[in-house]
């Protein structure tokens, strides 16, 4: 039996003098009710950059993974057990020092609280989003790549690390990362069930023009074990749920880092299809 299982098991049947077991559930399920959905964070599986906070303070190496809500530190590669994936969209804007990321895509309505001229409108319809950016620029309305879209396609797995079932962990790629995250969503295609292999999520360092930055990697690992399996189901189903009454995954996408260094986006080459900016 894994760490993680054991550790839950032991949990759901200590019972306190004087209250039976499913007493404590009913309070525990009363106290969670009381909690607003927008409140939880689903904790989100960090790539840290040179400038990041935690590269600055020790507390992480660039090119290390961290929780963005319990602080651990999975070093340089972990394995990830994926429950379900969704889309999402990514803005960030240093002059007003404001970022946001929200689950979306093209029909998505920008929203209106964030800092753009074009809030209000669907992401598709704006020149700034990354899939309608890219026409541009193939099209030959757009001159280069500059700086890229303002507007950032997001990639988001949810899942457990084999043997830690205790919270669920979101991976977010995108950017540089966005090839990994495309070989992702490929090999889960050819796979009967999303978490019938465990994959080995990995950070790999670029240099360039000056810059360093590390972007993530993804090789299919071992197909998991049954200690493993129930816990994953129960989150997917959980996401399909959640997903069928319209319910928003929050969590800390906010870059806590400037991958280069404060200076321009690295241009790197286009991959699989993907936009590659630093």
């Amino acid at each position: 039996m894994s760490e993680g299982t054991a550790v839950s098991k032991a949990t759901s049947t200590d019972v306190v003098a004087g209250h039976s077991e499913a007493e404590m559930d009913e309070l525990a399920t009363a106290i969670r009710s009381k909690t607003k959905q927008s409140d939880i964070v689903l904790p989100l599986a960090r790539l840290v950059q040179p400038m990041s906070k935690a590269a600055e303070d020790q507390s992480a190496k660039a090119g290390e993974f961290i929780n963005s809500l319990t602080g651990d530190n999975y070093g340089t590669d972990f394995n990830f057990i994926v429950a379900g994936h969704f889309y999402g969209v990514a803005y960030s804007n240093r002059d007003e020092d404001f970022f946001g990321a929200i689950p979306g895509d093209a029909d998505t309505v920008i929203p209106s609280s964030w800092p753009h001229p074009d809030a209000g409108k669907r992401f598709g319809e704006s020149d700034a989003f990354e899939d309608r950016f890219k026409e541009l620029v193939n099209s030959g309305e757009l001159e280069g790549w500059g700086d890229g879209p303002d507007f950032s396609v997001t990639y988001n797995f949810v899942g457990y690390r084999p043997g830690d079932h205790s919270i669920p962990l979101r991976l977010s790629l995108m950017r540089t990362s966005a090839p990994a995250a495309k070989k992702l969503l490929s090999m889960l295609g050819f796979d009967r069930y999303p978490w019938s292999h465990q994959y080995g999520i990995s950070s790999r360092k670029i240099e360039e023009n000056g810059n360093r930055y590390w972007v993530a990697e993804i090789v299919r690992g071992e197909t998991i074990d049954p200690d493993n399996t129930q816990s994953v189901v129960d989150l997917a189903l959980s996401l399909h749920r959640a997903s069928d009454a319209d319910f928003v995954l929050h969590g800390d996408d906010a870059p806590a880092d400037k991958a280069t260094g404060g200076g321009k986006a690295p241009k790197v080459p286009e991959a699989d299809g993907a936009i590659d900016l630093g």
